[in-house]
């Protein structure tokens, strides 16, 4: 499910930042606010954390991405995924 999920959600290209990202949403999923590495619902839970507080340190382009831009898109294609799982 974990594989799955990360293949559709974080689909850049296979590169060291990609696999980075991938980790830290593993990590999240594991870990992270409220989650405890149970069910679909935490891995769509841990994609937001990721795009919201980890993915970027300039807190402007955060906001923006998280908001507007490509974060927006992996947020809701976490969730879509999620669904679908």
């Amino acid at each position: 499910m974990v594989e799955r999920f990360l293949k559709e959600v974080i689909n850049e290209k296979d590169t060291t930042r990609s696999q980075h990202q991938r980790e830290k949403v593993v990590e999240l999923f594991k870990s992270g606010r409220g989650n405890r590495g149970k069910n679909a619902w935490e891995l769509a839970n841990a994609a937001v954390e990721f795009v919201d507080y980890y993915r970027t340190s300039d807190k402007e382009k955060a906001l923006d991405s998280a908001m507007f831009g490509s974060g927006s898109l992996i947020k809701e294609r976490a969730f879509e995924v999620a669904l679908a799982l």
